[in-house]
């Protein structure tokens, strides 16, 4: 089990983060894993009984895109475009929980981390290379991830309602 976190306190799992950084991380995360499970309510409606559990997100929208076109409908074309935004920022969902907080360190100050980044590699198929990011750990880089990913998730209640009726 990991300790509880107290203002003040080192988190060895996290660095040297302040409490600030540690709840600007914590809410990213949050968010990211909120616009996941939301994409797959609008796949599973879209797709039904063709719905596979445990499919990579990636795949389920491709599928429910077809099926959301082939509507030809209102509802089908605003699904159609919720996914088609909502699919890069799952990238910044992965680029986020599927990271390693980096620590940087100057040549000046050996030893002395001079900021943290969040260190990701994920396949990209259509290029057949790996793509590595480092995101600056700030609170204005948490800060934008996170509104990219609430952009999205803002869309989707009008969605969710075309596709219900």
């Amino acid at each position: 089990m990991l300790p509880r976190y107290a203002p003040g306190m080192s988190l060895p799992f996290f660095g040297d983060l302040d409490a600030d950084e540690a709840q600007a991380f914590g809410n990213l995360v949050w968010t990211t894993v909120a616009l996941e499970g939301l994409v797959n309510r609008v796949c599973r409606i879209l797709l039904g009984t063709e719905w596979q559990e445990g499919q990579v997100v990636g795949r389920n929208i491709t599928r429910a895109q077809v099926v959301a076109v082939a509507r030809n409908d209102y509802a089908g074309h605003r699904a159609d475009l919720w996914l088609s935004e909502a699919q890069p920022k799952l990238y910044l969902r992965n680029q986020v929980l599927h990271s390693t907080l980096a620590a940087h360190m100057g040549p000046e100050d050996f030893g002395k981390v001079s900021f943290y980044s969040l260190h990701n590699i994920r396949w990209d198929p259509k290029s057949k290379t790996e793509i590595e990011t480092h995101t600056k750990f700030t609170l204005e880089n948490m800060a934008a991830i996170q509104a990219e990913v609430e952009s999205v998730i803002e869309g989707f209640g009008m969605v969710d309602l075309l596709l219900a009726s």
